[in-house]
């Protein structure tokens, strides 16, 4: 079962400098060497940069040589490695991209070679682990981090610093790696497939807060579709439905979900102006899961010709 690791640079690539601070200086060989050189595993590098530096044009080519992996050179799964800042975006790209016929799992770390309980040598033995089980096929793409195994569509970073950032707030995680024993406990539904060959659709992302100055949301609106993170179950000040209403008839897309990243978004409680039955009413998609997930949801879906149903699109909260 062969499997291809690719590494993409971030903290578990970094190193201590002379001056004290960190940098990606360790290719995918260096880190495979130093868990042991698994035999049946291939080190292939994609870069060293920061996660925060990744666009989609880079996500479409990582989505290109895992096809190529795995339709014409025989491997039977993937681990990527990066910086963590963007793993849950990554990952849920490339989990609406394409149904990935073996295991794709991504992975990191969240302390660098040099600090003491570093983490990257375990998260990176564990992934290969479910990349390697018959279990994961099918799950669609993982995040494996502190021994838990998340679905791409629920995980999240949740603490800036800590080794046990990574967390599923609705579902919890859809297994563990116990021993280099891969144990699933749930499986969750298909994922809405939005197969995108390339991307060039903007969508931007707004979190609404008290007294959000209308200005910003009058900025955000110069792009192919936006996103706001509303207040509570999805609502929005009252002065910002007029405005909102205008843009959608003049063609915009535009989708609103919960501020809280949790929950389902509230679809028929409220009756008040910028509640829920409001915004409906104005032409505006009701969306569920968390803004950063919606906006590629939506992304993915205004590059596509021709365009999926976006009601639909922005309801896919998995």
């Amino acid at each position: 079962m062969p499997i291809l690791y690719l590494g993409l640079g971030g903290t578990i690539a970094c190193t201590l400098g002379d001056d004290g601070l960190v940098r990606a200086t360790r290719g995918a060989g260096t880190l495979l060497a130093e868990v042991g050189s698994p035999p049946d595993v291939t080190a292939e590098d994609m870069g060293l940069g920061a996660s925060s530096d990744l666009g989609f044009d880079d996500l479409l080519a990582l989505a290109a040589r895992l096809e190529r992996a795995f339709g014409q050179e025989g491997f039977t799964g993937s681990v990527i490695t990066q910086g963590t800042d963007t793993i849950e975006e990554v990952a849920y790209t490339l989990h609406l991209l394409r149904r990935w016929p073996c295991p794709v799992v991504i992975s990191g770390a969240m302390r660098h070679a040099d600090l003491p309980g570093r983490d990257g040598p375990a998260n990176l033995l564990d992934a290969l682990a479910v990349a390697r089980s018959p279990e994961a096929a099918q799950l669609g793409v993982l995040v494996v981090m502190g021994g838990e195994i998340h679905g791409a569509a629920a995980v999240t970073k949740s603490h800036a610093q800590s080794p046990a950032t990574f967390r599923s707030p609705d579902w919890g995680p859809l297994g563990l790696v116990a021993e280099r024993q891969v144990l699933i406990a749930r499986r969750p539904p298909p994922p809405l497939l939005l197969p995108a060959t390339r991307i060039d659709a903007r969508v931007n992302l707004l979190r609404i807060v008290l007294d959000t100055d209308p200005a910003l949301v009058e900025a955000a609106l110069k792009a192919d579709g936006l996103v706001l993170e509303g207040m509570g179950g999805g609502h929005l000040p009252a002065r910002l439905a007029p405005l909102l209403e205008e843009a959608v008839a003049q063609g915009s897309v535009v989708a609103v979900t919960s501020r809280t990243g949790s929950g389902p978004s509230l679809r028929r409680t409220y009756g008040a102006v910028g509640a829920e039955s409001d915004l409906r009413g104005r032409g505006i998609l009701l969306a569920d899961g968390p803004g950063l997930k919606v906006r590629i949801r939506l992304t993915l879906a205004l590059s596509l010709t021709p365009r999926p149903d976006l009601a639909a699109v922005a309801a896919a909260w998995l």
